[in-house]
């Protein structure tokens, strides 16, 4: 493989995902329910279609996942003053306690990525990456935020 950043940043990510779903797997989770935790955690009762945007997952991808984590009684899904067309999703007290668990997994992981790393050197790499993901958002992702 070469050191292309199209290769570079693949490797990195299925690495890092791999590592990250292998410990959030422990918990009971599915690939991609970890982030939505994490998500709520700071999000909670957040709409519906705020996660889609969020995560760049079509809008019936999404249900799917909350359907499950729904019925893993990990968050619940609401609507508010009579709007039926929105949900509002919440983390249940299962959800908040899975939800800290998996932040501890993330930090972890994050923490083994960046050993020998400087600030310096992370604070340089988070700014260039922050820029490569803003020159990539496609008008077509911004319009949804």
């Amino acid at each position: 493989m070469d050191n292309s950043f199209h290769n570079l940043l693949l490797l990195t990510e299925t690495i890092f995902h791999k590592k990250i779903v292998a410990e959030t797997t422990k918990l009971g989770l599915l690939p991609g329910q970890g982030k939505i935790l994490d998500y709520l955690y700071n999000n909670n009762g957040c709409e519906q279609r705020e996660l889609s945007r969020a995560f760049f997952i079509e809008p019936a991808t999404i249900t799917g996942i909350i359907q499950r984590m729904e019925n893993s009684n990990l968050l619940i899904r609401e609507y508010r003053n009579g709007n039926k067309k929105t949900n509002y999703v919440s983390l249940t007290e299962k959800g908040f306690e899975t939800a800290k668990k998996v932040q501890e997994i993330f930090k972890k992981a994050e923490k083994e990525a960046f050993k020998d790393i400087s600030q310096e050197d992370l604070l340089s790499f988070m700014t260039t990456l922050k820029k490569i993901n803003n020159n990539i958002i496609t008008k077509e992702y911004s319009k949804n935020e």
